[in-house]
């Protein structure tokens, strides 16, 4: 086996561990994604093929890329900044290794599929158990507010399996067998899903899921009445365990119309802790409206008495948009922006294809890998530090899906002509 089959066969591996990778944490997530990156720009040079590097939105990611890093240089902390901007350019390698990987292996999609499907019911069982008994498989306690499983204090099985469902959706529409077992099997896992991340305690997550759902029935055609039915028995699930659960029924229901204050006068955008983050990076950007402050610097002005309203510090404001705002202003979120409005442009053409026309714009396998980016761009939503690696890798991983999608599309209108 030469050098060049043994880097692909190498790749190939930690692309198909890379579900396990986000669950092992943070630090593995990190290097399984940087090998993955490494190693396609290795093949790249050896192939003397750059083709991956120079397609449009590629190009505009490493423009960014050297926007953020700029911005570092210039900001009041550069070494705290630069922790974020200075390699964020691997991400863009991970998503092009992605797309090589799928481009050469043609059989990636299927086995990463199974792979992924092996670990959702891994996590059903080891979630279920922690939930109904009071301890997993690894020990861990529930303490009757939010589900650990494998990630431990970490708490985030919600947004693991909430950020995947429409990625899983995706493969299996493409690659699982049409069979009315298949499908009833497909079920299950849809039902599964639901219903652990909301036992899981995790409110944005279970948004998540329900935009996902949502999104799933309204614009896809041939699964939209399968995710209709999983998605009644998962609501009537849901109610019959907030009905018996007197801690679930507080954590997703009571605690949200207290943080809410929905039903008083004057409500808070999602709680006040949350509306201080807010009003917080919306003053450190009207005071540098251009270029913000710098990535990963919220955490050194919030508690500033020119910027700060009540409790608003943390590593980060809470919301992509707002963080974007303040860290990289103007210029560092009109990119994300303009990506939001056209997934939304996508939508409504999918939306007209689809009740109005025969012709469909694209099919169900590609909507639902724009859904995950949907979701992911979301603005009116808590959401994660916008450069933590942990959250970038389920951020990212759709798009290389993405890219080699429309790449295989365009190769065969071309062929057409």
């Amino acid at each position: 086996m030469n050098i060049l089959k043994l880097l692909e066969n190498t790749n190939y591996t930690i692309a198909y561990l890379l579900p396990i990778s986000i669950i092992a944490g943070s630090f593995i997530a990190d290097l399984s994604i940087s090998l993955i990156g490494i190693i396609f720009v290795i093949i790249s040079i050896v192939k003397k093929n750059f083709q991956y590097f120079f397609s449009t939105p590629v190009i505009f990611f490493w423009i960014w890329c050297a926007y953020l890093l700029v911005n570092s240089l210039f900001s009041n902390n550069i070494l705290l900044s630069l922790e974020s901007s200075l390699f964020y350019f691997r991400f863009g390698f991970f998503t092009l290794g992605i797309w090589y990987i799928l481009d050469n292996n043609h059989n990636f999609k299927k086995n990463f599929l199974f792979i992924l499907i092996c670990i959702f019911i891994i996590l059903f069982f080891d979630g279920f158990l922690e939930f109904f008994y009071g301890t997993n498989l690894l020990n861990h306690e529930y303490n009757n507010q939010r589900i650990q499983s494998f990630f431990g204090d970490n708490q985030v099985i919600g947004s693991y399996l909430a950020r995947l469902l429409p990625l899983m959706f995706a493969l299996f529409y493409s690659e699982f067998p049409k069979t009315n077992k298949s499908i009833l099997f497909f079920m299950f896992l849809l039902i599964g899903t639901d219903l652990l991340v909301y036992l899981s305690g995790e409110r944005t997550s279970f948004f998540i899921v329900g935009m996902v759902s949502i999104c799933i029935i309204v614009l896809t055609s041939k699964y939209r009445l399968i995710r209709l039915a999983t998605f009644f028995i998962s609501a009537s699930l849901i109610l019959l365990v907030t009905y018996n659960k007197d801690n679930i029924k507080e954590r997703m229901i009571d605690h949200t119309i207290q943080q809410t204050n929905i039903l008083e006068e004057e409500s808070n955008i999602f709680s006040e802790r949350h509306e201080s983050f807010y009003r917080t990076s919306f003053n450190i950007f009207i005071d540098n409206p251009l270029f913000g402050i710098g990535p990963k610097l919220y955490r050194e002005y919030c508690d500033d008495k020119d910027y700060s309203v009540g409790k608003s510090c943390s590593s980060h404001p809470h919301n992509t948009y707002m963080q974007l705002l303040a860290e990289t202003g103007i210029i560092g979120t009109l990119p994300v922006i303009f990506l939001f409005f056209y997934i939304c442009y996508v939508f409504i053409r999918q939306i007209y294809s689809n009740f109005f026309t025969k012709h469909k714009f694209y099919n169900d396998h590609l909507i639902c890998l724009y859904i995950a980016l949907f979701v992911t761009l979301w603005p009116f939503m808590p959401s994660q530090n916008v450069f933590n690696n942990w959250t970038s890798i389920l951020y990212y991983l759709p798009i290389g899906f993405i890219l080699y999608e429309h790449s295989k599309q365009s190769k065969e209108d071309n062929g057409k002509d």
